[in-house]
């Protein structure tokens, strides 16, 4: 097998291109027993056409296998069609690996179960789809981990970052991915699934794999004959650094009697096989950690303090550069205070281990070296105490999420941040590297892992200029060019990809790079995995298929709901595709209905990707609009608003996918010649008729649910007898028939017995006519109306001990649950009718307060949304949720309270909508802190699952119950008595899920407050 003589990449994309357009793709025979999913349509191929990198590449398709054999089935398929075959992990890679215009094979759908953990053993077995994440939450019971801590850890796929060797600042202790993997099982390009793991060559188990007549026996001789010819050759071409992604890794390959090609499948990035199962070690835990933060005058300085550093022990050495803590400094005016004006990089040197007086001993000596001896920090402190150290982490954490919202058209890209070059010339190496940028008159921000050697160096580029597109390729020339001057490697632990696979030649000279040609031959002698990734013939692959490009151009179209100018279009476009939505399970809540469903199509990156697509033309609106897949994306987004806020660029997905709900509903409007046979082919006349009857029934769902005020008040009217009928089996069948509810759900129970009655008695009251030191107008919403009129008299009551007058005004629903399904309507009309009435009382000084969660982000955020009118502003100024509305007027001194006990052990759940509006996420649950006797266990913060009513659906009600696992199982444990949260809906998911009791804050906070 020997290095092909042609470029097979560029013959490959012809051909894909002209089998694509004739149509001469047999999918019928790969779809014939494929357990998985084959989709070949047009939204898909383009939601799959990108990753975190600069590029965009449209597949022929895109597979989703369930087991290894389907793997098998789709390598045989794309070898005897010679179609190139792209594997896929999270696509959070930023070097554009996961990219081609063949077959995308995607193993997070299906392939991502934890088959085993062995805590006495130290390992694991799992599939490659499996998020780094939702791995650790197993872990974590063991208090066990996986000690290289890759950034995208948590998003990113056990296979993936095998793929690419991933590492992190840890690494420097604890080695590289590889260095964690035991075994792998991998199917090579000809189908065939080879164990990959370290074996005895003089052993028999090896002997025999030799004698078979197979591929793996193949690659094995030729790779023992590579190493007995050209091992003096290997050794000689990678330069001296611990840490190196570049190309294959063959040096480990064999050592010491024994092979392991574990080594060099790590960093491959699926062209030499794929990964379909894996077995990885883990270990526990260090005890102690000590953290230190030293500040720097000069780069350079920093630059020699990691080597001291190193020598008293290895370390994660995190560095921040100049212009990074700038951009800190003005966004975070706390943080600007505590930093030094003369501050230019800080470096924060962790030091762990089991002995934490050892670990002191090694902070302070360092400080003596940094600060008195060396003279290179004219600041140092260390801590051992983990709250003080989440301090230390605070100005690291902060600044490099301020990378992804810079404004304007230049942008952070990946192009040279992933080089590593010894850390004795570190510091010169970023002084050298700005000075080439300041000359090409081009912004760097340098932040990264200081103790490797590996600083990620991200220019700001515009993408869509011509001009600046020229300055990055000669950026990239420069940077290589220096990168070889100081003994460096282009990549460290991003790998190579497409942006750096065509230095690889240059990095390594001809010689070595033909004989990792072979090496990669010897694996797929047809190239048909990820053939322009890695190490390819390809000159131009850096400079083409970018995602932009300066011939880039969008439509502007026509919107429902109220935007800036180029508002829709920039949200779209500011998702950068990192994949964090993508995150397991952890303290992030990021997309809820993700950790539910595990499909890409649901992610928030997908839905902006999708809208993107037609922004750019590469579908027409009737196209989008009658998608299957594009009403799958659109209703999977249940507005939590989460995405909106824990996105690095903070892209208003939320907001995007109403005005797609909105223009899907306006679409859709029922029309009777839709039900008129439109083809004279009897089959796609049935197909149109059944996706028209479909579409009018998710028309008719959505107008019902958007009106559940009216719903409500006629449940009242009718109470307690609508609460029988719903509570009646036969009922609930019938309305998971008729509007798709699901059975499985208890509906709420109305009583007649309403807020409103009460409010009429309670107006003639000697408390209600007296006068108070403030006003304010109760907008109660639905619920506390006519599902739990007791939290509206507990507000009431409680505004009233505070001294505060309270009014209600007329009112319809906030319009919350219209605007959820897009229905302009009816949340329009809602949203001027409270705008109208509202607005009266801010004139005449009131404040406006409510119990509800979603009430309160409606009438803060989305009324400005829902209508153009210039009062909703003022609206939102003076919108307060209750518990809000009382720690203000505690802070203002304005109350002075004495708290009553309540002795109760009770879990506070915060609801998506508390976390939306994010200054008073913890307001409820810090004021229910102050009542005695009362023990409040928060819930850690997660999506209860429901969402208004998206839980209730049937095709929901399991992704809604897997999402509310976590929150289930803090409150249902037997030390807690009850449940507490503001929201309603979470209320009636959590009595759902743990058959426990649930009140809301405003009633214990009530109950407690007396007068001093």
């Amino acid at each position: 097998m020997t290095k092909p003589s042609v470029n097979i990449e560029s013959k490959l994309k012809s051909r894909i291109e002209i089998t694509r357009v004739f149509n001469l793709i047999p999918w019928v025979k790969l779809k014939r027993k494929f357990k998985g999913d084959v989709k070949e349509d047009n939204i898909t191929r383009y939601l799959y056409s990108t990753d975190a990198s600069i590029y965009k590449v449209k597949p022929l398709a895109v597979v989703q296998p369930k087991d290894v054999k389907d793997v098998q089935k789709v390598i045989k398929f794309c070898a005897e069609n010679r179609i190139p075959l792209h594997a896929r992990g999270a696509g959070s890679g930023v070097a554009g690996q996961a990219l081609g215009a063949g077959i995308v094979i995607d193993f997070t759908r299906f392939m991502n179960k934890i088959y085993e953990i062995n805590p006495e053993e130290d390992y694991f077995i799992a599939g490659p789809g499996l998020k780094g994440s939702t791995l650790q939450r197993k872990l974590d019971v063991y208090n066990k981990y996986i000690p290289p801590d890759p950034s995208s850890f948590d998003y990113a796929t056990l296979g993936g970052m095998i793929a690419t060797n991933a590492s992190g600042a840890h690494s420097v202790m604890h080695g590289d991915f590889d260095k964690w993997v035991e075994e792998l099982e991998v199917v090579l390009p000809n189908g065939e699934i080879i164990t990959i793991k370290e074996y005895e060559m003089e052993s028999d188990e090896f002997k025999s794999i030799l004698k078979a007549d197979t591929a793996e026996a193949a690659i094995y001789k030729k790779l023992i004959k590579i190493w007995k010819e050209k091992k003096d050759l290997i050794f000689e071409s990678y330069p001296h650094l611990p840490h190196n992604n570049t190309g294959y890794e063959l040096r480990n390959t064999i050592k010491n009697g024994k092979i392991n090609l574990v080594r060099m499948i790590a960093g491959s990035e699926g062209t030499l096989g794929l990964i379909t199962k894996l077995k990885m070690r883990i270990t526990t835990k260090p005890t102690y950690k000590v953290l230190a933060l030293a500040l720097f005058d000069d780069i350079k300085k920093a630059g020699k303090s990691i080597q001291f550093i190193l020598e008293q022990q290895k370390a994660a050495i995190e560095l921040l550069g100049k212009k990074l803590i700038g951009m800190t400094r003005e966004r975070y005016p706390s943080i600007d205070a505590k930093l030094p004006k003369e501050l230019d990089t800080m470096l924060l040197i962790e030091f762990e281990g089991e002995d934490l007086d050892e670990l002191k001993t090694l902070a302070a000596n360092t400080e003596e070296i940094l600060v008195r001896k060396e003279k290179l920090a004219f600041s140092y402190r260390a801590s051992d105490d983990p709250k003080e150290q989440e301090e230390l982490w605070e100005a690291r954490k902060s600044a490099v999420p301020l990378l992804y919202k810079i404004k304007g058209e230049r942008k952070i890209i990946a192009l040279f941040e992933d080089a590593v070059v010894p850390t004795d010339y570190l510091g010169d190496y970023v002084a050298d590297l700005q000075k080439i940028c300041d000359d090409l008159e081009i912004e760097l921000l340098a932040y990264g892992h200081a103790g490797k050697g590996l600083l990620h160096n991200r220019p700001l580029i515009n993408m869509k200029d011509a001009e600046d597109i020229r300055k990055m390729e000669i950026l990239a020339e420069k940077s290589f060019e220096l990168v070889q001057r100081y003994g460096g490697v282009v990549s460290g632990e991003h790998s190579d990809g497409r942006v750096r696979a065509k230095f690889i030649r240059r990095q390594y000279g001809d010689e070595f790079f033909n004989l990792l040609h072979e090496v990669r031959s010897t694996f797929d002698p047809y190239r048909i995995f990820n053939p322009d990734n890695k190490i390819t013939d390809n000159e131009n692959v850096l400079m083409e298929d970018f995602r932009y490009g300066a011939d880039y151009s969008t439509i502007k179209p026509d919107t429902l709901l109220s935007w800036e100018e180029d508002e829709f279009n920039t949200t779209i476009e500011t998702c950068f595709g990192c994949g964090k939505c993508g995150i397991g399970t952890t303290h992030l809540v990021m997309c809820p209905v993700y950790k539910g469903k595990h499909e890409e199509f649901v992610l928030p990156r997908a839905k902006n990707n999708m809208m993107r697509g037609y922004l750019e033309g590469e579908y027409g609106y009737d196209e989008l609009m009658n998608h299957e897949l594009f009403e799958h994306i659109i209703y999977n987004c249940i507005g939590c608003q989460n995405c909106s806020f824990e996105c690095p660029s903070e892209v208003d997905t939320g907001k995007v996918m109403v005005e797609m709900k909105s223009q899907y509903m306006d679409y859709h409007r029922p029309k009777i010649w839709n039900f008129f046979p439109r083809s004279i082919y009897p089959r796609e006349a049935y197909k149109l008729f059944r996706r028209s009857a479909h579409q009018t029934h998710q028309y008719i769902r959505n107008k019902t649910l958007a009106n559940i005020g009216f719903i409500g008040k006629m449940a009242s009217l009718f109470a307690p007898i609508s609460g029988w009928a719903t509570s009646f089996i036969g009922t609930r069948f019938g309305m998971d028939l008729a509007v798709g509810i699901s059975y499985k759900r208890k509906m709420p129970k109305f009583t007649n017995k309403t807020f409103l009655k009460w409010w009429k008695k309670h107006k003639k009251s000697e408390e209600y006519l007296k006068e108070g030191k403030r006003k304010v107008v109760y907008y109660h919403g639905c619920s506390a109306n006519a599902i739990t009129p007791d939290v509206g008299i507990a507000t009431v009551e409680l505004m009233e001990k505070l001294d505060v007058s309270v009014d209600v005004c007329d009112q319809k629903c906030c319009g919350s649950p219209a605007f959820s399904y897009g229905v302009k309507d009816v949340y329009s009309k809602y949203a001027q009718f409270n705008v109208d009435e509202l607005y009266k009382y801010v004139q005449d000084g009131y404040d406006i307060i409510t119990s509800c969660t979603s009430c309160a982000l409606a009438l803060k955020v989305e009324f400005e949304e829902m209508i153009d009118d210039s009062r909703t502003e003022k609206i939102a100024e003076h919108t307060y949720l209750t518990t809000e509305f009382v720690n203000k007027l505690m802070e203002e001194g304005e109350v002075d309270l004495e708290f009553g006990a309540i002795n109760a052990n009770v879990a506070y759940h915060t609801s998506c909508h508390l976390r939306a509006q994010r200054d008073i996420t913890s307001v409820s649950y810090e004021l229910l802190q102050k009542i005695p006797d009362l023990v409040t266990e928060k819930v850690v913060d997660t999506c209860c699952g429901i969402s208004g009513s998206w839980g209730m659906k049937k095709e929901n009600y399991d992704a809604s119950m897997k999402i509310g696992e976590p929150m289930f199982d803090t409150i249902s444990k037997e030390n807690i008595d009850f449940a507490l949260t503001d929201c309603p809906t979470c209320a009636m998911q959590i009595e759902h899920g743990t058959k426990k009791d649930v009140s809301h804050p405003v009633i214990l906070l009530n109950k407690s407050v007396e007068k001093k």
